[in-house]
C-alpha cells in the first residue's frame, strides 16, 4: 500500500473535496482520483461515493480513514526518528494548547525559543482547543505534544 495514496484519501475525507485535495497537494485531478480507485482496488472496497456535489465516505471508508489517519502519522514519525539518527535539527513538532493562564503568552513561546535555540530548523505547528478535542488527536498521532492547564480542586 502507498502511502502517499494513504495521504491522499485521509486528505480528501478531511477536505470533503477532490478539487480542494487536489491543489492543495499538487496534484491533478485525474491522478487524484486514479490513486483513490487504486486504494480501493488494493482493498477491494468502495472508500468513497462520488457525485458532482463532492464525496461522501462509505461506512468502509469511515473505519478505513480512523486507521489511515493514524498510520499517516507513523510514517512522519518514523521519517522524523530517521532525520534524528542522522544528525538532522529539521522536523517538525506537532503542539496541542489549550487556553489558559500564560501558557499562549508566555509558557509556550518560552518552550519553543529554547527548543529553537538547538534546532533552528525545526518547525512547529500549533492546534488550539478544549482538552477533550486535543487528547482525541494526541491518541490519533496528530499531535506530538499537549499543554494543558491542570487544576486541582481546594
Amino acid at each position: 500500500m502507498d502511502e502517499r495514496y494513504l495521504q491522499r484519501f485521509v486528505d480528501v475525507v478531511e477536505s470533503g473535496s477532490l478539487s480542494r485535495t487536489s491543489r492543495r497537494m499538487n496534484i491533478s485531478q485525474p491522478a487524484l482520483s486514479k490513486s483513490l480507485r487504486l486504494l480501493e482496488g488494493q482493498l477491494g472496497i468502495k472508500l468513497l461515493e462520488r457525485s458532482p456535489r463532492g464525496v461522501r465516505v462509505t461506512r468502509f471508508g469511515n473505519a478505513f480513514y480512523r486507521r489511515a489517519r493514524s498510520i499517516t502519522a507513523e510514517f512522519r514519525r518514523a521519517r522524523e526518528d530517521l532525520e534524528d539518527l542522522k544528525g538532522s535539527t529539521a522536523g517538525q513538532v506537532a503542539l496541542g494548547v489549550t487556553p489558559g493562564p500564560g501558557v499562549l503568552d508566555r509558557i509556550l513561546p518560552e518552550a519553543i525559543a529554547r527548543v529553537a535555540n538547538d534546532r533552528p530548523s525545526l518547525r512547529f505547528k500549533i492546534h488550539s482547543g478544549t482538552s477533550t478535542e486535543l487528547l482525541v488527536a494526541l491518541n490519533q498521532g496528530d499531535l506530538d505534544i499537549l499543554f494543558t492547564v491542570v487544576r486541582y480542586g481546594g
